[in-house]
């Protein structure tokens, strides 16, 4: 077949690249150098070591908003304005003439990728979203696009994944256990080199956004490798020496770290929504620099930027996210930001509350969280139509079903739905993968998650910058 031609293809094409570059080892990875560099610059309080020690435990995936919080969400009324989000767009929907626009350019001067993930989205949380918001099946703006597919998302040792295991499939294309982060286990235990490091070494600008902590599975997945998904100190340690993401936004890292680590590291920190707005590309590099310049993309900026704007995760959007900044408003700001650089970029934006909300069962903290992953691919298509010399991908996937949603009775535009929940916990069911670029076609009605994995590198490698 041909799509199975095409895999074995990449195959040798990765094995041949990690052959060339080496494939770093996680043997040291027990006690990561930020460990040490917190301590040196700190001397950390007993807080802190406990702190330490309590990421590191085994925890349940289902929730990690802390109970009070979900409690609060769930009783509370909700904001005003979380419903469509405040983030303002020149339109609602786009025209289903331009679904394909900015996405099949002749001889374009670069090519971008930005991969969005609905956190335990299934089928049915989609078909509840654009019913919610526009009054009829269909309509979101991802729904839209030229390519869907079913994705099967079993993981190496269940039926049921993680959404750590499920990430690296995305990620990688290998199936892991429950709980690993682009490690082989099953295997050797060493790293599995990852899209976010092949788009590097191809010379694209690379990024993460999410509105959990940035250290949470799904980000990790593609920034980092770890034997855990708790080992939150060695993910941290893999984006600030290792994979280093030009630019990372969203929740905290499961512990504090001084400013002066991110800046030994290269980075400017920012922690709040009105610092991110204030901020300009003047600050990433030499005024000697210019964004014309004929350095190598990654050479254009001399700092590259992270912003933590909450301590763990962002709150859910049902009570208003005010102080915090929108997923649309950090996926513009990511792009404009990886816009800057010559060689095109790959980004990664997760939408993590779908969920969380769905563990909980909540009807009322889901459905903003799906509006607000509308409005984001809404903005990311809107920079992509006047990006008219470029070619830019969209992808939209999902790592897992969560809650087994389903539509009980649709009452109208805006109007809550009734729906029934199977358990708070993952299930089985088949994701759906969205694309929005007229030259890939995908021949299959159902592949697996592993095979995203292939559809990204196949573009990386035919567009390598390098």
């Amino acid at each position: 077949m041909k799509r199975k031609f095409i895999k074995n293809t990449l195959y040798l094409l990765a094995c041949f690249f990690t052959i060339q570059c080496g494939s770093p080892s996680n043997e040291n990875k027990r006690n990561p150098r930020l460990v040490q560099l917190v301590k040196e610059t700190e001397n950390p309080k007993e807080k802190d070591t406990a702190s330490k020690d309590k990421t590191n435990q085994p925890e349940s995936e289902s929730n990690n908003i802390s109970d009070d919080e979900s409690n609060q969400a769930l009783n509370s009324e909700p904001d005003s304005t979380s419903i469509d989000g405040p983030y303002e767009l020149s339109y609602n929907n786009p025209d289903s003439n331009n679904r394909n626009a900015g996405t099949n350019r002749e001889n374009p001067i670069k090519t971008n990728i930005i991969l969005f993930i609905g956190d335990g989205m299934g089928p049915e949380h989609i078909k509840i979203a654009s019913l919610y918001r526009y009054g009829q099946e269909g309509q979101l703006a991802f729904q839209k696009f030229s390519q869907s597919v079913e994705v099967t998302t079993h993981s190496a040792n269940s039926n049921v994944t993680d959404s750590a295991a499920a990430s690296t499939a995305m990620a990688t294309g290998n199936k892991v256990n429950n709980g690993v982060i682009s490690t082989y286990i099953p295997g050797d235990g060493k790293e599995a080199k990852t899209l976010l490091e092949y788009a590097d070494e191809f010379g694209y600008a690379t990024g993460l956004i999410t509105t959990t902590m940035i250290t949470d599975a799904t980000p990790a997945g593609f920034g980092a490798h770890a034997d855990t998904k708790t080992d939150y100190w060695d993910i941290a340690d893999d984006y600030l020496y290792q994979t280093q993401p030009d630019i990372l936004l969203g929740g905290g890292l499961g512990f504090e770290v001084p400013d002066q680590i991110f800046e030994q590291a290269g980075y400017v920190k920012v922690s709040s929504a009105d610092e991110l707005d204030k901020l300009d590309f003047s600050t990433f590099y030499d005024s000697s620099d210019s964004l014309n310049s004929s350095n190598s993309p990654n050479s254009i900026y001399n700092k590259k930027l992270w912003g933590i704007f909450a301590e763990s995760h962002f709150p859910y959007f049902y009570n208003g996210r005010q102080n915090y900044p929108t997923l649309a408003k950090m996926t513009l700001w990511g792009i404009e930001y990886l816009d800057q650089f010559s060689g095109g970029f790959f980004l990664v934006v997760e939408e993590g509350h779908i969920d969380k909300a769905s563990h909980l069962n909540s009807i009322d903290l889901l459905l903003p969280e799906l509006m607000a992953l509308d409005d984001a691919v809404i903005q990311a298509m809107e920079w992509a139509i006047q990006a008219k010399d470029q070619r830019t991908i969209i992808i939209v996937a999902a790592d897992h079903e969560t809650g087994g949603l389903k539509l009980i009775k649709n009452h109208g535009k805006n109007m809550t739905p009734q729906v029934s929940w199977i358990d708070t916990h993952h299930t089985s069911t088949n994701t759906l993968l969205y694309i929005w670029d007229s030259q890939i076609s995908i021949d299959d009605p159902t592949i697996d998650n592993t095979e995203i994995f292939d559809i990204i590198l196949s573009e990386l490698t035919e567009n390598n910058v390098n």
